[in-house]
């Protein structure tokens, strides 16, 4: 059962970044509202940890791995002010900015998914 649509987006990822990304998808699906739908997920580094950027249709929603007590982040997509992204090899990192919340995932290395989700994200600018 998969009430989100985090399926979808995760078999996406290569082999080692849906390892990377499992302990935070699953408390990122913890987190989601009864009915919010999942419409864009890449897996990279948030705080120093393994993390997940996760789009979905009320908002952009960043949660890492850290063991007990895992670091969040959201912003309502009404509220995004800025995408940024750039690429450094063959990784990728994305900034975005809104109500006073700056999320930055790094170690991105699906790098098409990353430019495919920045450009997601700024449709909601």
């Amino acid at each position: 059962m998969d009430p989100h649509g985090f399926a979808m987006h995760t078999q996406g990822l290569s082999g080692s970044s849906q390892k990377r990304a499992k302990a935070a998808a699953i408390a990122a699906s913890l987190l989601l509202a009864d009915g919010e739908q999942v419409q864009g997920l890449v897996c990279g580094e948030y705080l120093a940890h393994d993390a997940v950027a996760v789009l979905t249709d009320r908002r952009l929603l960043c949660i890492n791995s850290r063991a007990f007590a895992p670091d969040q982040d959201s912003i309502a997509l009404s509220d995004l002010q800025e995408v940024r992204g750039w690429i450094e090899g063959n990784r990728a990192t994305l900034q975005v900015i809104g109500a006073g919340v700056d999320i930055v995932i790094g170690d991105v290395k699906e790098v098409e998914t990353a430019q495919r989700f920045a450009a997601d994200l700024r449709t909601n600018l």
